[in-house]
Parts: structure tokens; sequence; C-alpha cells
């Protein structure tokens, strides 16, 4: 019996040290190798690196494999998320940060009380932009982008309207007339760079985050509209688009995130929104909701 067992036992070592020697990479000796990479566009490439350690990356064929004594497959895949760049490098491209808010004018005259409650704003904070990783959790982000903001108010007492020189004055009502309300309408184009870094736990299932930065602004239009009504009841609407609004312009901004989805921001413009003498004095303060960002 103990024969029979030791003869079995011989055996199977046998047949485990032939399956070993033909299986395992560590036996396998080989002065040239190959990687083929499957490309996400469906092309197919082969890298060989020969004795020398001088490596070669050609499209595939059975030329520069069939003397190959040892090869592996990899398949480099873009994962399935909003942006565009592969998991495997830093550098991303971007789209999103949809976002909705509410606008305050900070310093501004006692005759123009801007209702912050009625003055949206409304922008797409990063139509195309670039992503880069610094770590796991740390970010930079440079984007290109849009808004437009309103600052409304719907006093009976004065409206904003052109003045001689370009710019913007307040003014009463005419008489007899019933006001509606008057408002200041500035797009800007801008160029936003942000740091954004993850927190390290999670809420709710979901992925917290901080971000801060400063953003470049473009301001092409600006534009004022004021509406009432005459002593007879007809409707009258004035505007004027030569208000002499501050070009270019620069803002600080921060950002909180409820989850990957939803954050809240806050932006300040320091500068005055309108330029020149004799205008409204006031700066832009504005917060609401920003969407995947």
């Amino acid at each position: 019996m103990t024969r029979i067992i030791a003869t079995i036992a011989a055996a199977i070592l046998t047949a485990m040290s032939v399956y070993a020697q033909e299986n395992t990479d560590t036996t396998t000796t080989s002065s040239k190798r190959a990687v083929i990479y499957e490309l996400t566009d469906g092309s197919t490439v082969v890298e060989v690196t020969d004795a020398n350690g001088v490596m070669t990356r050609t499209p595939l064929s059975n030329n520069n494999t069939e003397d190959v004594d040892y090869i592996s497959i990899k398949s480099l895949r873009i994962p399935n998320h909003i942006s565009m760049g592969s998991k495997y490098s830093r550098w991303d491209l971007k789209c999103g940060g949809f976002n909705f808010g509410w606008n305050f004018a900070p310093g501004h005259p006692g005759n123009m009380p801007v209702e912050a409650g009625k003055s949206f704003e409304i922008g797409w904070f990063e139509l195309i932009g670039v992503e880069y990783k610094a770590g796991p959790t740390t970010s930079f982000n440079l984007g290109f982008g849009m808004d437009w903001r309103n600052y409304k108010i719907s006093t009976p007492d004065y409206r904003f309207v052109g003045s001689a020189t370009g710019g913007v004055e307040m003014t009463p009502y005419p008489e007899g007339s019933t006001p509606r309300n008057s408002r200041i309408k500035i797009f800007t184009l801008s160029m936003p760079l942000m740091i954004k870094q993850k927190m390290p736990f999670r809420l709710f299932g979901s992925q917290q985050w901080l971000a801060v930065g400063a953003s470049l602004g473009y301001s092409p239009h600006g534009s004022i509209l004021t509406r009432w009504s005459d002593e007879s009841g007809h409707k009258v609407k004035q505007s004027n688009s030569k208000i002499g609004h501050r070009r270019w312009s620069y803002e600080l901004i921060g950002m909180a995130g409820i989850s990957s989805q939803v954050a809240v921001y806050l932006r300040y413009q320091p500068m005055s929104v309108l330029s020149g003498a004799g205008q409204p004095d006031f700066k832009s303060l504005s917060t609401g909701l920003i969407f995947f960002y």
C-alpha cells in the first residue's frame, strides 16, 4: 500500500513540474518579447522589445510577431464618464458646468436698489476645458465659458436710461406712468482657472469637493431695458445697447460640491460693472447652483 501511494505521489509531482515549465512566465526564456495593444479606435499595434532593450511600435502583422517568443495582449479603453480622456492619462478634455443663480450689486447707489430675487444669472461655466490631474484627489482646470447677468430694479422711483455720453444714469419715470421694471444685462465670455480638491470622505454615498480660482472675462455686449405703462395704459418698452459697461474684468470664484453632479458656487467681481465717470458704481456678486462641473 505504501509503495502504491509513493508511486502516485511521484506521478503527481512529475506532472506538476512539467505543467509549471510549460505555463509559467518565469520559466520562459526569450530574446524577443512583444505586447499587443488593442486601441479604442479598433486598430491594433504591437510593441516589440529585442534582446538589447530596443523597443519599436508598429501596426500588427504576421511579419513583426512570427519570431517573437513571448506575447501578451493589453486593451486600452476610455472610461464611461462625461469627460473624454483616458484614465491612464493625467490630462482630460471636459465639458460641463451649467449654472443658474442670483445677482447682488454690492456698493450700489441708494437710488438703485437691485433686487437679487429678480436678478438672475445663467451660464455655462465650461463649454470646453482641459483638466490636469495632479494627484488622485487634486486637479487643475482651465476652461472657456459664457455668462448672462441681469441687475433688475422694480421701484416706482427710478429707472435705467442711456445718457448722452453713452453711459447709464438713473432718472424718474415719466409723470403719470405706471412703472414695471428696469434692468441692466451683461453678457460675458470667460476663461476660468480652478483648483479642485476632493474631500477625504463621502456623505450619503456621494463625493464632496471644493474648488477655488479666478476667471478672466470679456464682455462684448451690455444693454438696458425698461418697461412701464403710460397714462393711457399703453405698455412702453425702452432699450439701449450703448451703456459704457466694463469690457475686461476678473472675478474670484469658490465652489462647494455636494456631489459630482451638483455644487454651490459664489462669484465676486471686485471691479465696477460699469465704467466711466457719472455711471452708477457697483460690483457684482452672484451665488447659485452649478451642475456637472
